[in-house]
C-alpha cells in the first residue's frame, strides 16, 4: 500500500477472501479523495477471519474511514463492512460504528441529489438512506449502487408505464448488481435470486442443470449428491425414468448410477 502510493492510485479495495487483516495496514489510504470502492467484508461475510471481525479493529478502521470521507473532494462511492461490525448481538445506536454510519449517510446527504441511472428519479428519496441505520437484517449495508460498476438505482424503476427491478439483491453474497453487469439466478425450489457469480459455487443438477441455493443445500430439499463424484441429481430428474441415487440396503453407500456402473466394472 505504501509502495504504489495507494492514498493518490488506489480507486478500489476490495479484502473478500482475505483473513489476518487487522485495520491497521489501511493507514496508507488516510485522506484518500480519489478510492471509490472499499469492501472490507472479508471471506464472503462470513465469520471466518480471526482478526478483523473484532472490536479492535473497528477502534482501528472507523478513523481512517472517516478521514476519507470528511475529506473534500471525497469520491467514495461504496462501503461494505465486515459482519462482526453489524453483529446482530452487539447492535447499538449508542456504538462508535452507529455514529460513523451516521456520518457516512450526512456526507451523501452534503452531495448533490442523485438520481437512479434507470429512471432518473432521485434516490434514496424521502426517509431512506443509503446504508442502513435500523436495528434489521439490512442494516449497516448499503443499497441503491451496483457492486459492480457504482452506477445507482433505484429497486423499482418505471420506465414508460412498466415497473422492473433495474438492481437486484443477491441472497448468497448479500451484494446488490445491476442487470447490466450480472445476471440473477432463483433457487428452483425456494426461488431465492443469487447472482451468477454465487451460483458457481453453489450445486447444479447433473441431469436437468436447474440450479440451487446453499441454504436448500444443506436442508436436502429435494436434491440428492453422490457420495463418489459428488454431483447433485434433484428429485424432479430422480422421478422422471429412473432414480438416480441410491442408498445400499447393508452398507448403507449412496452412489449415482454413472459411479456404480463404474464400481460394478472395478468389481466391487
Amino acid at each position: 500500500m505504501i509502495s504504489i502510493d495507494a492514498v493518490n492510485n488506489v480507486k478500489r479495495l476490495k479484502l473478500t477472501n482475505c483473513i489476518k487483516i487487522t485495520g491497521t495496514g489501511l493507514q496508507p489510504l488516510r485522506g484518500s479523495t480519489v478510492i471509490k470502492q472499499i469492501d472490507l467484508s472479508l471471506v464472503n461475510d462470513h465469520y471466518k477471519s480471526p482478526v478483523l471481525n473484532t472490536s479492535n479493529s473497528c477502534d482501528r478502521v472507523l478513523p481512517i474511514l472517516d478521514s476519507i470521507i470528511a475529506g473534500e473532494g471525497c469520491a467514495l462511492m461504496y462501503l461494505r463492512f465486515p459482519a462482526k461490525f453489524r453483529d446482530m448481538e452487539e447492535r447499538s445506536t449508542e456504538s462508535e460504528f452507529h455514529a460513523f454510519v451516521l456520518r457516512y449517510n450526512q456526507m451523501w446527504g452534503n452531495r448533490e441529489a442523485i438520481s437512479c441511472f434507470g429512471c432518473n428519479k432521485v434516490i434514496p428519496g424521502d426517509e431512506n438512506e443509503w446504508i442502513e441505520t435500523h436495528l434489521c437484517y439490512e442494516y449497516g449495508f448499503q443499497g441503491y449502487t451496483c457492486y459492480r460498476c457504482l452506477k445507482h438505482y433505484c429497486y423499482r424503476c418505471e420506465i414508460d408505464g412498466v415497473t422492473k427491478p433495474r438492481i437486484t439483491h443477491c441472497c448468497s453474497c448479500t451484494r446488490d448488481y445491476c442487470a447490466d453487469c450480472l445476471e440473477m439466478t432463483a433457487c428452483h425450489f425456494c426461488g431465492q435470486e443469487s447472482c451468477d457469480d454465487c451460483y458457481e459455487l453453489e450445486c447444479q443438477c447433473h441431469q436437468c442443470n436447474e440450479k440451487f441455493c446453499s441454504d436448500c443445500v444443506e436442508k436436502g430439499v429435494d436434491i440428492y449428491e453422490c457420495e463418489h463424484c459428488h454431483k447433485y441429481h434433484c428429485y424432479e430428474c430422480d422421478n422422471a425414468d429412473f432414480f438416480y441415487i441410491y442408498k445400499c440396503s447393508r452398507c448403507r453407500d449412496g452412489c449415482c448410477d454413472a459411479c456404480r456402473i463404474q464400481k460394478f466394472k472395478e468389481g466391487q
